[in-house]
């Protein structure tokens, strides 16, 4: 779990909070938000916990809103147990920032003005992170077709749900690879 920042179109600094799964590399929650508090954060790991279930450990730098009483009392009460980095060590926590070292470069290459459109553009990258871009140490393979192994989760993406390989362009085409439908 970590957060990052984007400027856009109009020069204002936006938030984005990245959740993703340790082993399958899926992201479960790429949100941008309005505000950083404890409780906004919260919300969005509960939301993923109810998706994907209850996680044991939850790996965050020690920025501010990780380090509140808040966090760390929410999660000492539903059993989480919370491992944070060394501080200016960033490789500590390297999946999630290998996720945003990958989305930055595209982020800046689009045009985007407001939370809404930011959202959208998070959306997108998700889907096509998640269901159609292999990774080298996944075998190949994408992050929901390990989860689906896994028995962790069904693909129910009716977007996705064609019966052939498709090819896939998102975010203006500067994303393009195939989806290989599940057998």
């Amino acid at each position: 779990m970590d957060l990052t920042f984007y400027q856009d179109a109009g020069n204002v600094q936006r938030c984005a909070l990245g959740i993703i799964d340790h082993g399958s590399r899926a992201v479960v929650q790429l949100k941008a938000l309005v505000n950083r508090r404890s409780w906004t954060l919260l919300g969005y790991l509960c939301l993923a916990i109810g998706q994907y279930g209850k996680l044991k450990r939850l790996r965050s730098d020690n920025e501010l809103v990780f380090a509140s009483w808040t966090f760390k009392t929410f999660l000492k009460l539903v059993g989480i147990s919370h491992q944070t980095i060394d501080t200016h060590a960033p490789w500590q926590n390297g999946r999630i920032e290998r996720l945003f070292g990958t989305l930055k470069p595209i982020l800046r290459e689009l045009s985007i003005y407001g939370n809404t459109q930011f959202q959208q553009t998070l959306n997108e990258f998700s889907l096509f992170y998640n269901y159609v871009r292999p990774h080298q140490n996944l075998g190949g393979q994408t992050p929901f077709e390990v989860l689906r192994q896994c028995g962790r989760v069904k693909i129910k993406n009716k977007l996705l749900s064609k019966n052939k390989p498709t090819l896939i362009s998102a975010l203006d085409g500067l994303l393009t690879g195939f989806y290989i439908p599940p057998e």
